[in-house]
């Protein structure tokens, strides 16, 4: 609903609530200088005179009464209004969330398979580093071999010991 509509049911609403207030404290005053309160109430004058409030005070709160309802239910469909279209952009969300997760878990796999070739190819190495180290260790082992058969021989070092 438009604001400025709006603004006139509410000042329409407040009006009318307080020109029934204004015509309630009205009648008590004239009331006041027409009865005498402490004495006796006659039911006749009494009752008419309540009708006659009642009536007049009653039209006008009613009205009030039927403005405010009328406003309550225009802001709760305003308030739905604005809910549906929440719930489309949290739907909306959802949608674009599950597409970042299926691509999250994609990423994922392809880590995962990335991971374990890397550990694959440390694997190798290991072995290759530990295989070459093997080799070296046991050249260095045969070069230092050493042996000197007699007095008189040349001695003998690395394969020729062998």
């Amino acid at each position: 609903m438009e604001k400025w509509k709006r603004n006139t049911i509410w000042g329409i609403a407040l009006g009318t609530g307080a020109i029934g207030l204004a015509v309630l404290i009205v009648f008590i005053i004239i009331l006041s200088f027409n009865f005498n309160l402490t004495g006796k109430f006659l039911p006749e004058e009494t009752g008419i005179t309540g009708d006659f409030i009642g009536g007049v005070v009653g039209t006008f709160w009613s009205m009030t009464g039927i403005l405010l309802f009328y406003l309550a239910i225009t802001y709760q469909r305003e308030d739905l209004q604005h809910q549906k279209e929440a719930l489309v952009l949290n739907t909306e969300e959802l949608s674009l969330q599950r597409e970042e997760l299926e691509l999250q878990r994609l990423e994922m796999t392809e880590t995962r398979k990335v991971v374990k070739e890397q550990s694959e190819t440390m694997k190798l190495q290991k072995f290759e580093t530990t295989f070459f180290n093997l080799i070296r260790n046991h050249s260095e082992l045969i070069e230092a071999m050493y042996h000197k058969p007699h007095s008189s021989a040349e001695p003998v070092q690395g394969y020729e010991v062998l």
